[in-house]
């Protein structure tokens, strides 16, 4: 009998809601479905046909111990999903940068360096994107769930506030900075999250959904108040389906290795996909929304077994 594990973090060890969907359609399949918190001393990963990794969502405030315990998972010859190399790429959001060198389009960002000396204000007055910008967003590299994540009125800092700089400043101090226009097709239309299953031999887009920020907010994630609905593909245009599907693409271009599942996100502006996200470490998969997606999703992984 197959086992199977569905790493999870501290706060929530158990397997999620949304993932349940999967791991029921698993068991009445034969197959062994646990979870194990992430960083769980002395855990022997190896003992497992497929470690799956899915809600370690603490990831980004422990990186450097994350980065080891992948490694530990190479060192015992673990079955991971998705495996290491492409995760340990996928932790850092300059990967967009590579994204981009290979003719993906990208919300327009700058990139700064940790530990400059700079302030936010004077960054800001330079119109670093070619024309005065209403909003900017402000995030680390190293992030996830909107954490310290800044939306900042640059009249607001030319007025003298403190409060922005001081969370600049300690971003800065632990890791490089994005500075990216705040895009207003994300509270006029919604931020799109494309969900890609990869069996034996092709990727598969499964579904779509769309995230809209509450009202006056500009995070489109959930624990925010954000509205979310199943996009039907027929909502949306071939082209745009392609570019989602091209974003993945790219990815194993550039990593050259297998992969699981993957969510693309992105805001649409003239009608080009505009990539804000590629998740590959821990997105939820929004399995709810569809279904077959959970089905989908197991036969995806029993074909790795």
């Amino acid at each position: 009998m197959s086992k199977i594990v569905f790493v999870t973090y501290a706060e929530h060890p158990a397997i999620l809601p949304d993932d349940q969907l999967a791991a029921e359609i698993l068991r009445a399949r034969g197959v062994t479905v646990e979870s194990c918190v992430w960083n769980t001393p002395d855990v022997d990963w190896s003992q497992f046909d497929a470690v799956v990794v899915r809600s370690p969502w603490d990831y980004y405030k422990h990186p450097l111990e994350f980065g080891l315990w992948l490694d530990g998972l190479n060192v015992q010859q673990a079955r991971v999903w998705n495996p290491t190399r492409l995760m340990l790429w996928n932790a850092n959001k300059t990967y967009l940068q590579d994204l981009q060198n290979n003719g993906i389009a990208i919300v327009p960002t700058q990139w700064v360096e940790q530990d400059t000396e700079r302030t936010l204000a004077a960054m800001l007055e330079e119109q670093m994107f070619g024309a005065p910008v209403a909003w900017y967003v402000i995030k680390p590299t190293i992030s996830a769930g909107a954490y310290q994540t800044l939306r900042v009125r640059p009249q607001t800092l030319q007025a003298g506030s403190t409060t922005e700089e001081a969370v600049f400043a300690e971003i800065v101090r632990h890791s490089q900075v994005m500075i990216q226009p705040y895009m207003p097709e994300i509270a006029a239309t919604g931020e799109y999250s494309f969900v890609f299953f990869h069996d034996s031999d092709q990727a598969t887009l499964s579904h779509i959904i769309l995230k809209t920020p509450a009202t006056g907010d500009f995070r489109s994630q959930e624990q925010f108040g954000s509205t979310l609905r199943a996009v039907k593909l027929d909502e949306l245009s071939h082209t745009l389906l392609e570019q989602a599907h091209h974003v993945v693409d790219a990815a194993v271009s550039i990593v050259d290795t297998n992969w699981l599942y993957a969510r693309v996100d992105g805001v649409v502006r003239d009608g080009q996909l505009l990539l804000m996200e590629l998740e590959m470490i821990e997105p939820s998969l929004f399995l709810r929304f569809d279904a077959n997606a959970p089905q989908r999703f197991a036969d995806a992984l029993l074909a790795r077994l």
